[in-house]
C-alpha cells in the first residue's frame, strides 16, 4: 500500500489509470478521509477512477 502523501510518484511510474482508497478504520466503522479530501478531489480532476472501500459513513463525511 502506497502511503497517500507518495501516491503521485508511484502512480505516474507504474502508469496506474485507477485507485483503491481503502484503510483502517475508526471504531464507528469508517475509514476517515477527510483529511485527505483535497488529496482524493485532485485525483479524481486528473482523470483517474477512484474505487473507495470507506465502510459505513456519517451523513456529515458524505
Amino acid at each position: 500500500m502506497t502511503p497517500i502523501a507518495e501516491y503521485e510518484k508511484d502512480i505516474k511510474k507504474r502508469n496506474i489509470t485507477s485507485i483503491l482508497l481503502s484503510g483502517g478504520c475508526s471504531q464507528d466503522g469508517d475509514v476517515p478521509i477527510d483529511s485527505h479530501i483535497e488529496t482524493i478531489k485532485n485525483l479524481k480532476q486528473k482523470g483517474y477512477k477512484l474505487n473507495s472501500h470507506i465502510g459505513l459513513m456519517n451523513k456529515e463525511n458524505i
